[in-house]
């Protein structure tokens, strides 16, 4: 007898077991179908978001498409040629909308100038695929994106305009009374000024499509303004400097897209100091030249010639490099017997 109740007993558990086996069957099929509903709605979503976007991109695309078409006003849009018309129904007066004449010959001067610029200068890749990206985020952002654009852009002309209107195309020689040398030690320069753009010069085209000058200068600092800036300096200018402030007020030489030779107006050494030099360049040195990125070129004022002529160093990473002229004036001959290369790299 006790055989056989063991019997039964191995035949329930093995029913109970299949039992439990098979639950866990159905539990695991009822969640793979859960989890496939589940990832169908999510796929769903996903298209609909897609779709979405795709039609207010295009809403997007087509309402810029419509500012930037009625940007200009009908009357004042140029026709096929680049050439603007009269239209007397619209400006029976010859006004535009501000009410200001319109001067047609200067208009058409400047757009057969620009498609001229646009014709004789290739433009690299890189231009051409920043061009193309500036396109697609204009066309792709709302109005109030628009507007920004366009407001920094208008700052950007205004910057740019005021700056022009600062710089000096002639200038005149200081007199024998005021300047510190006893002869002209800058006629080389002058003649550097007047030369035309070389052939040979890779930077001429980058010059000429962003409308810049081989070397923008300001216009001369008055004496006066040199004495007091050098009260507060506790020292002399050397003569080359002091005379070249008194014709130019600073500038940049040999404009270029990748690097920068700026000559720091005297009257702004100080804010240059207490400004981008702050804590990092002091005494004895001071200041003249801005190369970019942080390195500039300095007079030794603890030093000094026959001539009143204080050296010229590289200041480089933060640490005085190396000594690379006598004096300003020196250093200025070289820089333009060398094309404005920097030498002092060799």
């Amino acid at each position: 007898m006790p055989p056989k109740k063991t019997a039964k007993k191995k035949t329930k558990t093995k029913t109970k077991t299949k039992a439990k086996v098979s639950k866990a069957k159905t539990k695991a099929k009822k969640t793979k179908s859960k989890v496939s509903k589940t990832k169908a709605k999510v796929s769903k979503t996903k298209t609909k978001a897609k779709v979405s976007k795709t039609k207010t991109k295009a809403k997007k695309a087509a309402s810029g498409k419509r500012r930037r078409k009625n940007a200009t006003p009908e009357a004042l849009r140029p026709d096929s040629d680049g050439t603007f018309q009269r239209d007397p129904r619209k400006h029976p007066h010859g006004l535009n909308l501000d009410g200001v004449a319109i001067d047609r010959a200067s208009i058409q001067a400047r757009a057969q100038a620009k498609r001229k610029l646009k014709a004789d200068i290739p433009l690299s890749t890189s231009v051409r695929a920043a061009e193309d990206a500036r396109r697609s985020v204009w066309a792709i952002s709302s109005e109030k994106t628009t507007l920004m654009f366009e407001a920094a852009e208008d700052l950007d002309r205004e910057r740019r305009a005021r700056h022009e209107e600062v710089l000096v195309e002639e200038s005149t020689p200081p007199s024998t009374a005021t300047r510190r040398s006893a002869r002209d030690a800058f006629g080389f320069f002058r003649a550097e000024l007047a030369r035309p753009e070389a052939e040979d010069d890779p930077h001429s085209l980058w010059r000429l499509a962003h409308q810049r000058q081989r070397h923008e200068l300001l216009a001369g600092i008055d004496p006066e303004a040199l004495d007091t800036f050098e009260e507060r300096v506790g020292a002399k200018l050397p003569p080359s400097f002091y005379d070249f402030s008194l014709e130019w007020g600073g500038g940049q030489l040999y404009v270029q897209d990748h690097a920068q030779i700026r000559i720091l107006p005297a009257t702004r050494i100080l804010k240059e100091i207490t400004g981008a030099l702050c804590n990092r360049m002091v005494r004895p040195l001071l200041p003249i030249v801005d190369l970019g990125l942080g390195d500039y070129l300095a007079l030794d004022m603890s030093r000094s010639n026959r001539s009143r002529e204080n050296p010229v160093w590289w200041w480089y990473a933060g640490e005085r490099e190396k000594k690379i002229a006598d004096s300003f004036g020196q250093w200025l001959k070289k820089l333009v017997d060398v094309g404005g290369a920097h030498y002092w790299w060799r």
